[in-house]
């Protein structure tokens, strides 16, 4: 999972905007990227499906980063800006448990 400076739009909602690190965690399809983004702004880990990232030269972040898993999102690829780095193993196999929650894909048929 590759961690990129993307652009989004401004939205009428609650959606992130702007320019900001986000996890891309698809490859572009159709020149359509699967995306998360990163906020700086700590008080976001009051929210389920967050997490925290440390900076570190591997994944490129320049401060501690809130990564917003429920915020996830299809953006077109010529909003990547810039590849910063690589998302560590220990928070990749956090973001991986989150998705398994979040799309309810944890392998129970119950509703």
């Amino acid at each position: 999972m590759e961690i990129y400076l993307i652009e989004l739009p401004k939205t009428n909602g609650h959606e992130q905007h702007g320019v900001r690190p986000a996890l891309v965690i698809s490859k572009p399809i159709k020149q359509i990227a699967i995306v998360m983004p990163f906020t700086s702004n700590m008080t976001a880990l009051r929210f389920p499906y967050t997490l925290k990232v440390e900076p570190s030269k591997e994944n490129g972040l320049s401060f501690p980063s809130v990564l917003l898993i429920f915020q996830i999102r299809a953006i077109d690829s010529k909003r990547l800006v810039k590849k910063l780095g690589v998302l560590e193993d220990v928070y990749r196999n956090q973001v991986i448990e989150s998705l398994k929650k979040i799309l309810n894909l944890s392998g129970s048929h119950s509703d």
